[in-house]
């Protein structure tokens, strides 16, 4: 018997870290495999077969999402934000230069979710609370390393007029 089955493609446009690319793929296809596959991106991983960690985190439209599960056809005409590296100014590059200097281990399960959650708080609120901090990075971990982190978007947000004054 012949199966007279049809891969089905969609064209779409998705705007990936403000570069719009257009996509002709199955619309089925996580957005995990389209970021790894077809951009060769390294700014996400995938960990887990079952949708639990959180290495595959990217913003949509400003909030988290595990890339793993959700079909690209869902990110049509919204943003995506991943975590490409950082331009070298400002309280965000800051941010890594202090996730070194904490010696925050690299758990590949957290990170990206962790980067991502305090690049947008610190974007969003210029003098966050030590409680807001917490509040925002707390759940993205899941290895233990969430109190170092907060301790250096901490240091970052002090570190803040030093940067804007230079």
């Amino acid at each position: 018997m012949n199966c007279a089955c049809k891969v089905v493609t969609l064209n779409m446009t998705i705007t990936i870290d403000g570069e719009t690319t257009a996509v002709q793929t199955n619309p089925q296809l996580p957005l995990i495999f389209f970021l790894l596959d077809e951009l060769k991106s390294d700014e996400v991983a995938y960990h887990c077969t079952n949708k639990s960690c959180n290495a595959c985190t990217v913003y949509i439209n400003g909030l988290p999402f595990r890339s793993c599960a959700l079909p690209i056809y869902t990110f049509w005409g919204k943003q995506v934000t991943t975590n490409r590296p950082l331009p070298e100014k400002g309280a965000l590059f800051m941010l890594l230069k202090t996730w070194a200097k904490g010696n925050i281990e690299e758990c590949p399960k957290c990170q990206p979710a962790l980067i991502l959650a305090a690049r947008k708080l610190l974007k969003t609120h210029l003098n966050p609370s030590d409680e807001l901090i917490r509040q925002t990075l707390q759940s993205s971990c899941s290895c233990g390393t969430a109190q170092k982190v907060i301790e250096a978007v901490q240091y970052a947000v002090r570190l803040r007029p030093q940067i804007s004054s230079k």
